[in-house]
């Protein structure tokens, strides 16, 4: 089975090539013959109409001079032995003729053809019937006949004979056909070589991308594969191995994401289903000690456990609230309602609301921001969640005694807010990782057993909306430090 297009176009040229040679042959051949003929009748033109001014055929009464007849073909045999001669009447009927008796196999012939010959108009060749062979029509030479009584007949002279009767007898006994049909085989052998010569040229290319779809297809569709050339120009093939390795980076680029995606989902699910069990897990047990052993509980160690139940009960609550939210700054679902306001006024307000918070842990809190109040146009709520979970991240983590620094800068057009702790810092290969949900290291864990995972992801989600990133460091001195901008209104 041919699956190439080499293969295919190769094919296709052999087929044309041999229906142009079989063309070309018929039509070779044809026109020869009809050469020939025309030839032939042209030469031959006034053979009958010599002979019927030379001898009376006919005699008185319709009948036929033997004689005369006899020596006309007699003369006509030694002149040349292809001619043959024919006696007809008014009606075409053969009275005599010159051939053998047995080999005569019509014994009429149809005056239309005579007819034409007569024209002084008709272009020649005019073939009639050969009565010796009545399929394959002859040139022929034709004059009228009268006699003595007025009778009338015509000399009819086949002037082709027998020599070319079919292709093969032309082919064996012309050199100018044969030299024809070589000249014609070569060059259509020269078309054929150089026709595939050029299909290989032309498809090279083709190939070499056909084999590299291979390549990349074996491979499993993860790694771009080299074509072996260099597209430079604007041609098809060019304008095809750019789309191709185009298509090969986006392919690889999107099994790649998703992969990641995958595998972040694998671990978003398992980290959901734990940070939901723990909470369920001691709510539940919490309130089955309650339900069982609420007649030997002492007043204190009932309200114990219900706080420790509704302590995991708002956990959880807050845990859900949190997914939600993230979900929907995923989704882009999340509505936004900008407006214009000082910046360094909602960092003072987060900062005191943590207060709190950094001092049960021995945290000090220090904020530096500048006098001149500089507005931003931003949601004033989402703001102060995404500031909420930075600053409350870096709270947890800091190590008791130590503090976080908040500073709030003019950068250019730019407003730079910069949280910096001095926790145990964040490793070089976690840092990337930082803003996935869900994702802790494991120091990190050690310092909030009780932490979402879900705030810094929060936090970048409502960054996003605003149009700028927030960046994550680990200076050499140590902490963690947390950045990014905000465009000043003007």
């Amino acid at each position: 089975m041919i699956r190439t297009l080499r293969a295919r176009l190769s094919v296709s040229l052999i087929a044309m090539i041999l229906l142009l040679a079989a063309f070309a042959s018929v039509v070779l051949f044809t026109t020869q013959r009809l050469y020939l003929a025309e030839v032939q009748q042209k030469v031959n033109l006034e053979v009958a109409q010599h002979i019927v001014d030379e001898r009376l055929l006919l005699l008185d009464g319709g009948g036929v001079d033997a004689e005369a007849l006899d020596d006309v073909f007699h003369m006509l045999m030694v002149v040349n032995p292809s001619i043959e001669v024919y006696l007809l009447d008014a009606d075409g009927v053969v009275l005599a003729y010159s051939a053998p008796e047995d080999q005569v196999v019509a014994q009429r012939v149809p005056l239309e053809p005579i007819r034409r010959f007569f024209d002084p108009g008709a272009e020649l060749p005019i073939l009639g019937l050969d009565p010796r062979h009545p399929e394959t029509p002859q040139p022929f030479s034709a004059a009228p006949v009268e006699g003595p009584g007025g009778h009338k007949g015509y000399l009819y002279v086949i002037v082709g004979g027998e020599p070319y009767r079919s292709a093969v007898q032309m082919l064996r006994s012309s050199y100018a056909i044969r030299l024809g049909v070589v000249v014609l085989g070569s060059g259509l052998l020269a078309a054929l070589t150089v026709g595939l010569l050029f299909f290989r040229w032309q498809t090279r290319r083709l190939t070499g991308l056909s084999r590299a779809v291979d390549r990349f297809r074996s491979g499993g569709f993860k790694e771009v594969v080299p074509l072996g050339t260099s597209p430079r120009g604007d041609d098809d093939f060019d304008k095809l191995e750019r789309s191709f390795e185009d298509m090969m980076r986006r392919m690889v680029d999107q099994l790649d994401r998703i992969e990641r995606t995958d595998r972040e989902r694998r671990e978003l699910i398992a980290n959901i289903s734990h940070d939901l069990r723990t909470p369920l897990a001691s709510l539940r047990g919490y309130l089955e000690t309650l339900q069982m052993k609420r007649r030997t509980l002492s007043p204190d160690e009932r309200e114990r456990h219900l706080n420790v139940a509704l302590r995991q009960a708002s956990r959880l609550s807050t845990l859900i609230e949190e997914l939600f939210e993230l979900s929907k700054l995923d989704s882009g679902h999340m509505e936004m309602h900008p407006e214009i306001f000082p910046l360094g006024e909602l960092v003072q307000d987060v900062v005191q609301k943590l207060e709190p918070t950094a001092g049960a842990k021995d945290v000090r809190l220090e904020v530096f921001i500048p006098e001149v109040a500089t507005p931003v146009h931003a949601d004033i709520g989402l703001m102060e969640r995404a500031l909420t979970n930075v600053i409350d991240n870096a709270v947890k983590y800091s190590s008791p005694g130590g503090h976080v620094r908040v500073d709030l800068c003019a950068s250019g057009p730019k407003l730079r807010l910069t949280v910096h702790d001095d926790g145990p810092g964040i490793p070089p290969e976690d840092l990337s990782r930082v803003f996935e949900p869900f994702y802790r290291t494991s120091a990190a864990r050690q310092a909030d057993a009780e932490g979402s995972g879900l705030g810094l992801a929060i936090a970048q989600g409502i960054l996003r909306l605003h149009h700028t990133i927030i960046r994550a460091d680990s200076p050499p001195g140590g902490g963690a430090e947390f950045r990014f901008d905000l465009p000043v209104h003007v």
